[in-house]
């Protein structure tokens, strides 16, 4: 078994290596994935009231940086 292992080092380091970068890069995929969804914006609009004209909207930053609301 030695024999073998030490007979295909170079094939064993090579897929190794493989291995680590295919782990690295899935882990890559994760922060940045989680990043992303971390800067997105986001806004809640909830209609507080009942579903009539005189109904009253709340609306809800849940981003991390300011917006700036145009129109209704």
């Amino acid at each position: 078994m030695i024999e073998w292992i030490s007979a295909q080092s170079s094939f064993l380091q090579f897929l190794t290596s493989l291995l680590t970068l295919a782990v690295w890069v899935f882990y890559a995929q994760l922060l940045l994935g989680g990043y992303l969804r971390q800067r997105r914006p986001k806004v809640v609009l909830n209609q507080v009231m009942e579903l009539s004209t005189k109904g009253r909207f709340l609306i809800s930053n849940m981003s991390a940086e300011g917006i700036h609301i145009e129109s209704l």
